[in-house]
């Protein structure tokens, strides 16, 4: 038996809630460890930190976001 809810299926669920959620969580664990590795005041670690989470969101974050929202079917 199986369940049938609002986000059982990916490509119907809510149109841009869910992959918008996902972005927004993703970005928020990014900022809390560079906020982390800035609070042991190293300034090299601190802007590598920057750079490589900028980086992340930019390459990886944003195109899946695109992605799932092309995905999602208007129902």
């Amino acid at each position: 038996m199986k369940f049938h809810g609002i986000w059982s299926d990916r490509r119907t669920a809510r149109g841009k809630v869910k992959p918008f959620i996902f972005a927004v969580l993703e970005i928020s664990v990014l900022l809390m460890c560079i906020w982390v590795i800035t609070t042991f005041d190293i300034l090299i670690l601190a802007a590598l930190s920057y750079m490589g989470a900028m980086f992340y969101i930019v390459t990886t974050v944003i195109p899946r976001y695109k992605k799932a929202i092309k995905r999602q079917k208007n129902s």
